[in-house]
């Protein structure tokens, strides 16, 4: 009986052994990079793929293991600090590319208080015709300086929720070029049955 289990236990060590090595295999390199603000490594920040969660080191530095079903490494900004903008993006993640293993982010000091912010939410706007863009456009400019009140002493960013483009993604990069006129950050979520 006891050499039943002993032979049981070592078959199962040999098992869990042969399982880890071939992970290891598949996915040996880990996702790494740096955090930075104006070329400093900043510590203590999290940074995830959605699975495994780390924090930077002292000079700004992480590595988390790859993991095969993550599509996306990204950050949780923190306090005193922004991601940089640029594109109609927001760099607080990077989609997971195959071969690619660094991912650096610089972020920005703040300049306003943080524990201050207000932000607008848009949802379905559904450009899918000139037309849609022309009154999203006017649109943009009454929010724009709705906001622009309130954006002067806090943090101000916008919401974008789920179907953007509605069934034409031919028109996304209009869309986001029409949305640079907010003048505010925006961050894009998609939500349901979102094309873009």
């Amino acid at each position: 009986m006891i050499m039943n289990f002993m032979l049981r236990l070592f078959c199962s060590c040999c098992l869990f052994l042969v399982v880890s090595i071939m992970q290891a295999a598949i996915y040996p390199d880990p996702v790494e990079g740096v955090v930075t603000c104006k070329g400093k490594g900043l510590a203590g920040v999290v940074v995830t793929d959605g699975f495994d969660v780390v924090l930077t080191d002292a000079q700004g530095r992480y590595e988390l293991p790859r993991n095969r079903d993550a599509r996306f490494v990204y950050l949780s900004t923190p306090a005193g600090y922004l991601p940089q903008e640029g594109g109609g993006h927001i760099a607080f993640f990077f989609p997971l590319k195959k071969g690619r293993l660094k991912y650096d982010f610089e972020l920005k000091r703040n300049l306003k208080d943080d524990m201050k912010h207000v932000f607008m939410v848009q949802t379905d706007v559904q450009v899918s015709c000139q037309e849609h863009l022309d009154s999203y456009r006017s649109y943009v400019g009454k929010a724009r300086a709705f906001m622009e009140k309130y954006a002067k002493e806090r943090d101000a960013f916008v919401l974008d929720c789920g179907d953007i483009v509605g069934n034409t993604p031919g028109l996304y990069p209009d869309y986001i070029q029409v949305s640079g006129g907010l003048g505010l950050p925006v961050y894009r979520i998609k939500i349901g049955r979102a094309h873009v």
